[in-house]
């Protein structure tokens, strides 16, 4: 702890204004027996299954998601021995805080931190099969297991956020009020993931490198935004941004303008540029 950093966590500053914080899925904020391993610690006012591990210890309910392992799912206890992804039930639980949160009359910031796309690469078998054997133009074969099980783990992310999409629609009052925004933490496959064991191609194709590189298909990142009366279908903006400007951006479409933080602020809002495309910064 001598080496430690004093912060203020963006959802300790929601929460002073007013919002209901949750987290649901990997957090990953703190090493065990540091207060950063407790999201709660954090300010969110709930936590699912967030803790210091970086992955899950299995992504299977059958599994008890790796229970007994450094790397076990905890808060999820109620799942054990079922027969289910672990990513659908992060999205069932989330989904019932955003109830609870709309009967309760608050605001809510759901920080929805899925496992998926992480290893190990457990088998969804909702989606696998539609993958295994599907052949690749550029390679000229067929997908590999472990690329089949990695197409599997997106599209189990997509239902979620698809289903997290039809709960608000079902209540249009709180889909009008709700941001989205996705983003990824980091570019995608680290090369140490080789396609089809091919040396030397990378997965990111055209891009160069992948997960732990500084070229671009290490840093580069898929990020979408849905903000009611604000954003467009099928647009896009050219501004770039990094994950540090997401705390002053979500601050700003919060209308929280008076905040005191303990550290400098990095990031800088891109809010502005979501309303007015054409106002794009170096």
């Amino acid at each position: 702890m001598n080496n430690s950093t004093a912060i203020t966590s963006l959802p300790q500053v929601l929460k002073e204004n007013g919002y209901r914080t949750i987290h649901c899925g990997k957090a990953h904020f703190g090493a065990r027996t540091t207060p950063g391993a407790d999201p709660i610690n954090m300010g969110f006012d709930v936590n699912i299954a967030g803790g210091a591990n970086g992955a899950p210890g299995s992504y299977l309910g059958t599994k008890n998601f790796g229970e007994g392992s450094r790397f076990a799912v905890q808060g999820l206890e109620k799942y054990y021995g079922q027969d289910i992804f672990i990513t659908e039930a992060l999205t069932r639980e989330a989904i019932t805080e955003m109830e609870k949160s709309v009967k309760m009359d608050k605001p809510f910031y759901l920080y929805m931190s899925h496992c998926a796309v992480h290893t190990p690469y457990d088998d969804d078998k909702r989606f696998s099969q539609k993958y295994r054997g599907r052949y690749d133009e550029q390679l000229k074969t067929g997908l590999n297991e472990n690329e089949a099980k990695y197409a599997a783990l997106v599209e189990g992310m997509d239902k979620s956020l698809g289903d997290i999409l039809d709960y608000l629609q079902k209540n249009p009052e709180v889909a009008q009020n709700t941001i989205l925004l996705f983003m990824s933490d980091n570019g995608g496959q680290g090369l140490n993931n080789v396609r089809q064991g091919v040396a030397n191609r990378d997965q990111n194709y055209p891009a160069r490198g992948g997960k732990g590189s500084a070229f671009m298909g290490g840093v580069r990142e898929p990020m979408m935004v849905y903000w009611p009366g604000v954003t467009k279908p099928n647009t896009e903006c050219g501004q770039r941004v990094i994950i540090e400007d997401f705390y002053p951006t979500i601050l700003d479409m919060a209308g929280v303008k008076k905040y005191t933080t303990h550290q400098v602020i990095d990031g800088v809002s891109f809010a502005d540029v979501l309303k007015s495309p054409e106002k794009t910064k170096d």
